[in-house]
């Protein structure tokens, strides 16, 4: 009677322990899911404004490169656009004067 007794404690134990390593890998795999979910989450957040911030930069690529955009800087800057050019001719090959 006596081995019954103890036997079906030892099963309780080996039950109880093996109910508890359950438990606690359940918990860390949980923990686990959540994590990558919430790191997921955060990156595709990310990706999300990096994709933004690569189209505004090609707006702004697009924008810099037109030719429009290149004369209004040259407007910015005060030049003028010519229709003629006239040189100034120096007769003589020295062109600063000595003193």
């Amino acid at each position: 009677m006596t081995n019954v007794l103890i036997s079906k404690k030892t099963w309780f134990a080996v039950g109880a322990i093996t109910l508890l390593l359950m438990s606690a890998v359940y918990i860390y795999q949980v923990n686990d899911l959540v994590q990558s979910v919430y790191l997921r989450d955060e990156n595709n957040e990310k990706l999300t404004e990096l994709q933004e911030r690569i189209k505004r930069s090609k707006v702004v690529i697009s924008q810099n490169q037109s030719l429009t955009q290149v004369d209004k800087m040259i407007e910015k800057k005060g030049y003028e656009r010519v229709s003629q050019i006239d040189y100034i001719q120096v007769s003589d090959t020295q062109v600063a004067a000595i003193q």
